[in-house]
């Protein structure tokens, strides 16, 4: 950001400064420059990792049993809902 013009101390501090309500010029070129900036410096992947990372660990790993009885009952109801419709030709 810095290399763009924009002086901000952390990277959520330039998506704060862009008001929802009345985008205008100033806030659109912040907003694009921001987004560049994050995506130069891998900010945005890095994140992701993270954040799939402890939802691995937390989410998923903790509520296993319960995501695979759900994806049984889906998978059953979409062979129910292929079967009814390959009738009903």
């Amino acid at each position: 950001m810095k290399k763009k013009g924009y002086r901000y101390t952390s990277p959520p501090d330039a998506a704060d400064a862009v008001s929802e309500e009345a985008a205008g010029r100033k806030e659109t070129a912040t907003a694009v420059a921001d987004v560049d900036c994050k995506k130069d410096v891998g900010l945005l992947d890095a994140r992701h990792d993270v954040e799939s990372g402890i939802q691995e660990k937390e989410l998923i790993s903790e509520r296993e049993e319960a995501l695979v009885a759900e994806k049984k009952h889906l998978t059953a109801s979409l062979h129910a809902a292929a079967k009814a419709l390959e009738n009903s030709r």
